[in-house]
């Protein structure tokens, strides 16, 4: 009777998942797995079509959550691959998209990179680690380096395209000195994609590596007169371990940081608050964590692990006088008669000299009755520009319309810190009117490495092996990771354009 009862609770828990399957970005089908015989067939048919006739249909693409034929479909992209769950049950959408991220984290440890090309090669280790995931649709385990010791096959790795032929992000991984967090030794971002399958194979480094990246997204928006309306960042601390032994790993990080929104309000508040300290509202942390130094000293410490895992995400989710916007957007809209219009769109890079956005893409949507538009580059970039390192190194515009979605493209290669441009777009609508009020919002996406916007940085990474009582910590005068014998550190600081938007008054 007890195990009756048992069994019926099991099965009327909402966390089960009938199928699983991976598509790629033309619709063919990679992978099925199906645990459940509660949907009779696979539905990577039918998500498709469905996912097809719906961009057509609506110019974008389906909800992340749908039900067709009484069937939930749970979807999420990764790059070019598509991950798909069904399940006939409630099931927690939270919960499958949790699981689907724990299942791609899996998958990346174990492939080094996660793109078509890797899945293909290595489809049988996929399946295999699928497999020790779920079983008959319920999670089991996503740890990287508890599901390592099941896991036979090898990964198969692929050659890396030549360099004058690879194309990707441009930032680099800067090493890690004592205080001194950017130095001229890097290594391409490249290297953090590893498989954990091959500790103890590669011989480049004896002692394993860690790599640590700080993203920040940044998401604002701006009223037609250039007013900020809301501004908003969030952040993650992102840490790829591939260590030999068991250590203990010990981040420092910066000590002006305030947690958590005052109970005044006010510009007063705000004005009297210290600019130097770094304001976030909240911090969520991993759970396998040690945060007894935290409210001390801002020092976090865990046991190593394999692979890849988020130790923490903060968020800033109100306007701050202290969070710096890399770029000014002042759009103008003129009317020249009934039918033509010109926008004049400048932007301003506000960073320091020595610093670049490596890509700057700007989307303007025009009016659909546009029956022709021309766009001009008022303010071209500058030819030569010296770097950091004196190399010589030219920005590039790039101009483009399409007439079929009505949006203007502005992409710029390298814009520089303390450097404008201006684009005009001349735009003739097909019948008279007084005003034109349908054109934008302008949105934005950039990357700029080595910069955050909140400030935050890691002030050091120290490994202690077990079962010694001293962190091993470089000297002063070394580079950290540098010494003989131990790991090496890497850490990478990247800020990346979330929703960044700006609206465009009526001409």
């Amino acid at each position: 009777l007890d195990c009756a009862r048992a069994l019926l609770l099991l099965e009327s828990r909402p966390r089960m998942i009938s199928q699983l399957f991976v598509l790629n970005a033309r619709g063919d089908t990679l992978l099925v797995r199906i645990f459940r015989d509660d949907v009779l067939d696979s539905r990577a048919e039918c998500f498709w079509k469905y996912f097809v006739n719906h961009k057509v249909v609506r110019n974008r693409a389906p909800s992340p959550v749908f039900n067709l034929e009484g069937v939930n479909y749970f979807w999420m992209r990764r790059g070019s691959l598509i991950f798909v769950v069904t399940s006939v049950k409630n099931t927690s959408p939270s919960f499958v998209f949790e699981a689907l991220s724990r299942i791609v984290t899996v998958l990346r440890d174990y492939f080094g990179k996660l793109d078509e090309e890797n899945f293909m090669a290595n489809f049988l280790l996929a399946y295999e680690a699928i497999d020790e995931i779920l079983d008959d649709g319920y999670i089991q385990d996503t740890s990287s380096s508890v599901l390592k010791r099941f896991i036979l096959n090898e990964p198969v790795k692929i050659m890396p395209q030549s360099p004058k032929n690879k194309k990707g992000s441009k930032f680099k991984l800067s090493k890690l000195r004592d205080l001194r967090l950017h130095t001229p030794q890097t290594t391409s971002h490249e290297s953090a994609n590893k498989s954990v399958l091959d500790e103890g194979k590669d011989k480049s480094n004896k002692h394993g590596e860690i790599f640590v990246d700080l993203v920040e997204r940044l998401h604002v928006s701006v009223d037609k007169k250039g007013k900020m309306i809301s501004s908003s960042i969030e952040g993650k601390l992102i840490v790829r371990c591939y260590l030999r032994h068991a250590s203990t790993l010990k981040f420092g990080l910066s000590p002006d940081i305030r947690i958590g929104r005052s109970v005044q309000n006010g510009s007063d508040q705000e004005n009297n608050r210290d600019s130097s300290q770094i304001q976030v509202d909240s911090f969520n942390f991993h759970e396998s964590l040690d945060l007894t130094k935290f409210e001390a000293n801002r020092e976090l410490s865990l046991r190593s692990f394999d692979g890849e895992l988020t130790l923490f995400n903060y968020r800033l989710s109100r306007y701050s006088p202290y969070i710096h916007i890399p770029f000014g957007i002042h759009p103008h809209l003129e009317k020249l008669s009934s039918r033509r219009f010109c926008l004049t769109i400048k932007v301003i890079c506000d960073l320091s000299a020595l610093m670049k956005a490596s890509t700057f893409v700007m989307s303007i949507p025009l009016p659909k009755r546009t029956t022709h538009a021309s766009m001009i580059n008022v303010m071209p970039p500058p030819k030569i520009h010296k770097s950091r390192n004196g190399r010589v190194k030219t920005s590039l515009d790039k101009l483009e319309y399409d007439d079929k979605t009505k949006v203007a493209m502005w992409e710029r290669r390298r814009f520089y810190g303390q450097s404008e441009g201006c684009i005009k777009i001349n735009i003739t609508i097909d019948r008279e009117t007084k005003t034109l009020r349908d054109v934008g919002p302008i949105s934005v996406r950039f990357e700029i490495p080595n910069y955050t916007p909140t400030g935050i940085e890691i002030r050091y990474l120290r490994i202690q092996p077990a079962g010694l009582h001293s962190a091993l910590v470089s000297s002063p005068t070394s580079p950290l990771g540098a010494a003989q014998g131990e790991p090496s550190r890497w850490v990478r600081y990247v800020c990346y354009a979330g929703d960044f938007s700006c609206r465009v008054a009526a001409a």
